[in-house]
C-alpha cells in the first residue's frame, strides 16, 4: 500500500512539472539564446599603402602591389543582410517598378528576439528585424543583376554593404635562395575585430604552390597566436577560412573586464615548400572578413566608463 501511494505521488509531481515546462515554452516561444553572429568586413585590399610586406634579405626581394580585379564571388556579391530600416528606407524608396520587384524576390524579412534584465531587474523582451537573401534560388546571375541595379541607382551611396570590389592586393616574391624560407603580410596597424570572434576568412589566388598560409593575431591578453589557413596548391581564386579556439586557448574575453572583448589580426604569415622556392612567385588577396558575436557589444550601457586610463 505503502509503495502505491509513493508511485502516485511520483507521478503527480512528474506531470506537474510537465505542465510548468510545456507552459514555460509558451510564454517564451520565439525567443533566441542570447547571442547577435555578424559577418564583418575588415578590409578588401584596395590599397597597397594600408599593408607592410617583409622577408629576410637572404631570401629573396618582396613588392607589393594594388591590382584590378576580384574573384567572381565577390564581385558579384550583393549584402547578405539589411537592418529593416536601411531596407524599407532606403533601398525599397530609392527602387521602383521591375527593379524593386526583382530585388523584393531575393530578400525576405526576418527577425532575431532575445531577453535583457535592467536595473531594477525586469526581463524585457527585444526584437531585432532585418532582411535577409533567401536561402535557395538567388543565383549568380540574380545577384549579378541586383548588383548592377543597386550600382545603376547609386544605392552604394548611402548603403555601407555596396562598397567597390574592384581591387585586390598583389605580392610579388623573387627568391635568392632555396630552403625553408618566409614572408610575411601585415597592417600598418593590427585590425581590431570587436565581439566574441568565431572565425576569420579571406580570399587568396595562391598559384598552386605548396606554400601554407597562416593567420596572425593577438588574444585580449596581448599574446601573439598564429592559426592555420590553408596550403595554397590550388589555381584560381579560393576562400581561406580559419575558426578561432575557445577562449580557455584563445583568450577573447574575462569577466572582470565587460568593457572589452575581442582579438586583433596583425597579419598573414606564409612558409614556403623549399622544393618550389625558386624564381617568382606571386599571391593575392581579397575581402578579409570575420564571423563574430556582437551581442555583448550592442548591449553595453552606453553610460559605462572603459577601463582604458
Amino acid at each position: 500500500m505503502i509503495n502505491k501511494n509513493i508511485t502516485i505521488v511520483i507521478l503527480l509531481v512528474t506531470l506537474s512539472l510537465f505542465a510548468y515546462s510545456q507552459d514555460s515554452a509558451e510564454n517564451f516561444d520565439g525567443i533566441a539564446a542570447n547571442s547577435q553572429i555578424t559577418s564583418i568586413r575588415l578590409t578588401g585590399f584596395e590599397d597597397a599603402s594600408f599593408w607592410k610586406v617583409a622577408m629576410p634579405l637572404d631570401q629573396g626581394i618582396i613588392s607589393k602591389r594594388t591590382r584590378s580585379g576580384a574573384p567572381k564571388e565577390v564581385a558579384t556579391e550583393i549584402p547578405p543582410r539589411f537592418d529593416a530600416d536601411v531596407y524599407e528606407n532606403i533601398v525599397s524608396k530609392e527602387l521602383s517598378g521591375e527593379d524593386l520587384d526583382f530585388i523584393n524576390s531575393l530578400y525576405e524579412k526576418k527577425s532575431e528576439k532575445y531577453t535583457m534584465t535592467d536595473e531594477e531587474g525586469t526581463i524585457n523582451q527585444i526584437e531585432n528585424n532585418f532582411y535577409v537573401v533567401k536561402a535557395d534560388g538567388v543565383t549568380r546571375e540574380k545577384r549579378s543583376r541586383a548588383r548592377t541595379i543597386f550600382e545603376d541607382n547609386n544605392i552604394g551611396d548611402k548603403v555601407p554593404e555596396l562598397y567597390s570590389r574592384e581591387k585586390v592586393l598583389g605580392v610579388k616574391i623573387e627568391y635568392i635562395a632555396r630552403g625553408y624560407n618566409w614572408f610575411s603580410i601585415i597592417p600598418v596597424k593590427p585590425i581590431v575585430i570587436e565581439g566574441r570572434c568565431q572565425s576569420m576568412s579571406v580570399w587568396v589566388a595562391g598559384r598552386n604552390y605548396k606554400h601554407v598560409l597562416k593567420f596572425l593575431i593577438q588574444d585580449f591578453n596581448g599574446s601573439q597566436r598564429i592559426l592555420y589557413g590553408s596550403s595554397l596548391n590550388f589555381t584560381g581564386w579560393k576562400k581561406i577560412t580559419t575558426y578561432i579556439p575557445g577562449n580557455d586557448k584563445v583568450k577573447q574575453w574575462d569577466h572582470h573586464f565587460i568593457d572589452k572583448e575581442g582579438i586583433k589580426f596583425n597579419g598573414f604569415l606564409i612558409e614556403c615548400d623549399p622544393v618550389e622556392t625558386f624564381g617568382s612567385y606571386f599571391i593575392y588577396f581579397d575581402e578579409l572578413r570575420a564571423t563574430t558575436d556582437l551581442f555583448n557589444e550592442s548591449t553595453r550601457d552606453d553610460d559605462d566608463m572603459r577601463d582604458d586610463w
